[in-house]
């Protein structure tokens, strides 16, 4: 299929360095004829994904000019960047720089190659060759044999380099060709309501979103009688692997421009990307439709609390499948265990507890649990950054087991080192983790909670790259805390915080910390506030070596190292109860980590044999 992306620019001669030396150019000049000074096709160093770009110096404009680039296969897609600059060139004339970035998809098959055209005006082009190499077959992920060797050459694990595997990338598995066909309704579970896509207040003249309107459900179905006036039903049709959506007026939905709002059109005009979606189940019985030109997905939103297409955080719709006789819509993918109505909703434990694997999710990263299987609810995941440790590997930034029942991280593990300082600013860009399957509530801050946004990771110890800070601002890495002398400043958490800094800080070794949530209703009434359950307790771990010594962990004997567990219950506090650093062993908040593990069933430190998880020194950590 080809794949047209318009990029408006003044021209009639271009430049276009892609994959060349920076003298080397793609010149195109006012005859229009062409010139290419540098090798056109570009050779792919791997078949993992990646990204690029195109740059356009464009001189002598006398009017508007469109340039568009067209692939000739759906694994080399380009995207239009709006980044312009503008000088002048020798001769006085106007230049303008612009980009169009293009996204490579990894490649699990033979080696193969496709075309991108680059068209001035409708009459002069450009034709490059893309080459990706043939993908390999997944092997596990170990890569501690880099330099993680405990020899003191200052290239072992003192910024936990060496055993780290670049970010898979693992797209949702979509349904066959022509599976999807047929009529539905889009359903969303929002504040404890079922909503669906209504034509009200949705004409020709306001396209732009798809409002809402409630909705009754019954045993996973919904009677087409009751629907049939009120709401928008949505026919998707196969359309080359991929489909169109046709809504109740009778218009094809499309994504163009830059705003994440609906555009609708009569028919399908140049069989153009933006008119086509997939669809991709998720565990929580929701399911992604996304637009295959933009990448956005259709959700519903709080913020505009109606339907948009978004990549950010909300509600993703369940689908109701018209029958053949056309009486009921049926939910494609109801999910039991919530209140039998497709909904999955509910927060209480299944009665089959988790499953030791023995295992952690990558071999040799010191700071891991080991994994625990809960079929239907935790969730692992690991992000990479995109700076690099000093033996070329690119470094890793945090894991999280997740709970998809509790709404909430279950842990966190990062290592700490000052290889992560970095002078950003402390913007934190709250978001959806990517990896994460069912969308994670993005706030728990009303009047009558007092609950914030608690970073596990800390915001400041993460500012070296935008993307690393970034991440840890996903919400596998956040959790509701109180405000109130929990999370504020000079609380109880804030200074666990700064007690945690003190460890590391400094050093020349790395420390390997986790960060979790724990329930214990002994004392305690569960909370449940946006979807998720508000933990009664938080704790962090700590493993390093003695006196900072620059050894990898992983090869330390035991009385090389040292760990302590913190348990701290999570309440408002006043400010005379906020426990001091001196006071956790006496108020029972340290302890040894193997007492932890009893408590909440995790085993930590699952690649470091020799941790000395069943005893700990107050004194080794200044207690």
């Amino acid at each position: 299929m080809k794949r047209f992306f318009a990029l408006f620019v003044v021209a009639l001669m271009a430049i276009a360095a892609v994959g060349c030396d920076d003298e080397a150019a793609l010149m195109i000049d006012t005859t229009p004829s062409i010139r290419v000074t540098c090798e056109p096709t570009i050779n792919l160093p791997s078949s993992q994904a990646t990204e690029g770009t195109i740059t356009y110096e464009v001189a002598h404009p006398i009017g508007s000019v469109i340039a568009t680039a067209e692939s000739s296969a759906s694994w080399i897609r380009p995207q239009i960047s709006t980044s312009l600059t503008e000088k002048s060139t020798v001769e006085g004339y106007p230049m303008v720089t612009a980009k169009i970035s293009y996204k490579i998809a990894a490649n699990k098959g033979e080696a193969r190659s496709a075309t991108l055209t680059v068209r001035y005006g409708g009459y002069s082009s450009v034709e490059l060759t893309f080459r990706q190499p043939a993908g390999e077959p997944d092997t596990e992920e170990d890569d501690d044999e880099d330099d993680d060797d405990g020899d003191d050459d200052g290239n072992d694990d003192n910024t936990g380099e060496g055993d780290n595997t670049d970010d898979p990338v693992t797209p949702p598995t979509p349904p066959t060709t022509g599976e999807m066909d047929g009529k539905y309704l889009m359903v969303w579970y929002v504040n404890g309501s079922y909503l669906a896509a209504t034509t009200v207040n949705h004409s020709s003249a306001n396209p732009y979103y798809v409002f809402t309107m409630p909705v009754t459900i019954s045993e996973h179905k919904i009677a087409a009688s009751g629907v049939a006036e009120a709401v928008w039903t949505v026919e998707a049709t196969a359309k080359a692997g991929e489909y169109t959506l046709k809504g109740s007026d009778n218009k094809y939905y499309a994504m163009k421009g830059t705003h994440k709002s609906f555009n609708t059109d009569d028919g399908l005009a140049n069989a153009e990307l933006s008119y086509n979606w997939t669809f991709a189940a998720n565990s929580d019985g929701t399911w992604t439709i996304m637009n295959v030109d933009k990448q956005y997905w259709i959700q519903w939103d709080a913020n505009y609390s109606n339907v948009i297409s978004s990549s950010a955080s909300g509600a993703k719709p369940m689908l109701f499948k018209l029958d053949a006789a056309g009486t009921t819509f049926e939910n494609l993918m109801p999910v039991e265990g919530g209140n039998g109505d497709g909904s999955g909703d509910s927060t209480d434990d299944p009665v089959t507890p988790p499953t030791p694997t023995g295992k952690t999710m990558v071999s040799g990263w010191a700071e891991l649990p080991e994994t625990l299987e809960k079929s239907g609810d935790y969730q692992h995941v690991f992000h990479i950054t995109d700076t690099k440790y000093s033996n070329g590997n690119k470094a890793r930034n945090y894991a999280a087991c997740y709970s998809t029942q509790k709404m909430c991280a279950m842990w966190v593990a990062a290592p700490m080192h000052s290889f992560y300082n970095g002078s950003l600013s402390s913007d934190r860009d709250y978001g959806q983790d990517p990896k994460i399957t069912v969308t994670q509530p993005k706030d728990w801050n009303f009047s009558s909670t007092d609950l914030t946004k608690g970073h596990m990771v800390g915001n400041a110890d993460r500012k070296k790259t935008q993307l690393s800070n970034d991440q840890v601002s996903y919400y596998t890495n956040i959790v509701p805390q109180y405000q109130t002398y929990f999370n504020t400043g000079g609380g109880t958490w804030n200074t666990a915080e700064a007690w945690v800094d003190s460890q590391w800080k400094n050093g020349a070794d790395t420390t390997y910390v986790v960060y979790g949530s724990h329930w214990d209703y002994t004392n305690r009434t569960k909370q449940v506030v946006n979807g998720t359950e508000i933990p009664t307790h938080y704790y962090i771990i700590l493993l390093r070596t003695k006196n900072h010594q620059n050894k990898w962990v992983v090869t330390c004997s035991a009385d090389e190292l040292q760990c302590v567990a913190l348990l701290f219950e999570h309440k408002k506090y006043a400010k005379s109860e906020v426990p001091t650093s001196s006071q956790y062993v006496s108020k029972g908040i340290a302890m040894s980590v193997a007492e932890l593990e009893k408590k909440t069933g995790f085993v930590y430190y699952g690649n470091v044999p020799n941790a000395p998880k069943d005893t700990f020194n107050p004194s080794d950590w200044g207690l």
